[in-house]
């Protein structure tokens, strides 16, 4: 994954997953999670686009295509993303790929409990403002944190701060 992060960023690209950069793809694809940018830019199942699995009996198969709008058959690329290799082994993928977001903000809030940031992040989500992740973790003892993060270009996320600090 952090190898594909970093082909990709040459040009300005962006792969959303969201996975430890150790991992590989065939991890991802394997487990079909698409960490905390699946909210915004679709989990593995959306972002592949196409795939070249080796079935249980040996024969190997190509499914979906190169290019977005390959609409023709059924969707079989699905169910080997996440599929942990019941169906197959995928041994290639295409990747459906972002323009790099030029900016990215970061926003920490603070409560006493978890679910105060639920009645809060339930009012961030009722917005219209575009959140690309919102994450919660807190514990019992020490309180509770959420991270909303907003990325996109710098004067429309600077904007886009100001009403979010005013919910």
């Amino acid at each position: 994954v952090g190898e594909a992060m970093e082909i990709t960023g040459r040009n300005q690209q962006f792969l959303p997953l969201s996975a430890d950069y150790q991992k590989t793809l065939f991890d991802v694809l394997n487990n079909g999670d698409g960490g905390l940018w699946e909210h915004s830019f679709g989990g593995p199942r959306d972002l592949v686009m196409g795939i070249q699995a080796i079935l249980t009996d040996g024969r190997t198969i190509k499914t979906g295509g190169k290019v977005v709008k390959n609409v023709t058959g059924y969707d079989t690329t699905k169910i080997f993303v996440g599929g942990r290799m019941y169906f197959g082994v995928p041994v290639a993928a295409h990747f459906r790929l972002h323009a790099r977001p030029e900016w990215t903000h970061t926003l920490e809030f603070g409560a006493q409990s978890v679910l105060e940031l639920l009645d809060q992040a339930s009012v961030f989500m009722q917005s219209d403002i575009p959140i690309t992740t919102l994450a919660i973790c807190g514990s019992k003892d020490n309180g509770a944190k959420m991270y909303v993060q907003l990325t996109g270009h710098k004067v429309v996320v600077d904007e886009l701060v100001k009403p979010l600090k005013a919910l």
